[in-house]
């Protein structure tokens, strides 16, 4: 798990979410207000933002993909683990919902983000494991 979160504010724009995403070699952004983690952004989401956008009068508003404010494209179901799950809940959390990254909020039934893990994350576990002769 990760603890040092790079995350963006509701209003942040799609054009700047995206450069953050590309400047920190990043799929992944949980939206956040303060430590309240309110929706997520991924590389795919970024893509065609417009498709996202479930209120057409929005999509007048911002003619220029780059400007829509990433609250009108980010996903608020939420699919959260605690700081204490074990790794294979993880891994069986990604696979099974067929995502690569999960928030990983304080306490059951928290918003409070506290770190996220992501498929890579699982990934170095496993080598390390391998490296250390465990596997």
């Amino acid at each position: 798990m990760k603890t040092d979160i790079i995350s963006v504010s509701e209003d942040e724009t799609v054009g700047r979410a995206k450069l953050l995403m590309e400047i920190k070699s990043i799929r992944f952004l949980p939206v956040t207000k303060g430590m309240r983690v309110l929706g997520i952004l991924t590389a795919r989401n970024l893509k065609n933002p417009r498709i996202e956008i479930q209120n057409p009068k929005v999509k007048h508003l911002y003619p220029n993909d780059d400007d829509i404010p990433v609250k009108y494209i980010m996903r608020t179901e939420l699919i959260t683990m605690l700081p204490n799950d074990h790794i294979a809940t993880a891994a069986r959390t990604l696979t099974t919902n067929k995502i690569s990254s999960l928030p990983i909020v304080e306490r059951k039934g928290s918003d409070i983000i506290v770190g996220v893990i992501t498929t890579t994350d699982l990934l170095l576990a496993l080598l390390e494991l391998i490296d250390r002769g465990n596997i």
